[in-house]
């Protein structure tokens, strides 16, 4: 018997993917589209936000399998009260014994030149519990494979490169934006050696390898002190970080 499942629609095939490899589990599924920024609040940045041809295309994709979409605004407490039991999304794959909090584990997923799970870094153990990641363990190709199997509306559909939210504006120009920046080290985390200067830890993810600066890597985000406004870097990622997400320092 399946459970209640909600699913986050993005409008590209590995959410839509993840949908339907949830309805075949036998799962009750319920899509949303989660509208994460007002376009006109970033119109002076010059956004081209395409929320509209997304949630077009999560509809479709919605309405081929019998189900209806909801947009969500992000508003945690309505997010809480409105949302079924469980969120399901793509990429990472996913441990945990559901009877039991606080052994829960982000690993990488198996298309790991597009691995994405340091976004799920600040995930609690609570959280992860009522989380799945359906098509964690396929590459790339393999989920455009079965969203054409599928007959998916946006199976031909290209990647996108950045945050929907954002539009045609960079990462760091909105980061930049709201939060300014602040000179820091950047610090090797096994020797604690000064390799560089970062403009902000708000900057960067544990995992991130791009915009470093560093020459002789590819280096990775490993750790952050928050207090201290460093950041950990390391060319051994998989040995430091283990499955990922557990080198925070300082807090949040």
């Amino acid at each position: 018997t399946g459970t209640d499942v909600a699913v986050l629609l993005s409008g590209g095939v590995d959410s839509s993917v993840a949908l339907r490899r949830l309805l075949d589990a036998g799962h009750a599924v319920t899509p949303y589209y989660l509208k994460i920024w007002l376009a006109d609040e970033l119109a002076h940045l010059g956004s081209a936000c395409p929320w509209e041809e997304d949630i077009a295309a999560a509809g479709a994709v919605a309405g081929q399998a019998g189900l209806r979409l909801t947009t969500l605004p992000l508003q945690a407490e309505y997010w809480e009260r409105v949302v079924a039991t469980t969120v399901a999304e793509a990429r990472a794959g996913r441990t945990p014994n559901p009877d039991v909090l606080c052994n829960g584990r982000i690993k990488f997923g198996a298309f790991y030149e597009a691995d994405q799970t340091y976004f799920l870094a600040h995930l609690t153990q609570a959280q992860l519990a009522k989380a799945a990641f359906p098509i964690g363990a396929l590459t790339k190709p393999a989920v455009r494979a079965a969203a054409a199997a599928y007959g998916l509306p946006n199976s031909g559909r290209p990647d996108s490169q950045g945050i929907c939210f954002l539009g045609k504006v960079k990462f760091d120009a909105f980061l930049a934006h709201h939060l300014g920046t602040r000179a820091g080290p950047l610090v090797e985390y096994e020797t604690g050696s000064r390799l560089g200067t970062h403009r902000g830890y708000w900057f960067y993810t544990p995992g991130q390898r791009r915009g470093l600066g560093l020459s002789g890597g590819p280096w990775h985000v490993v750790a952050k002190d928050v207090d201290a406004n460093a950041v950990y870097v390391s060319r051994a990622y998989r040995d430091v970080a283990g499955v990922g997400v557990a080198f925070t320092f300082g807090g949040a």
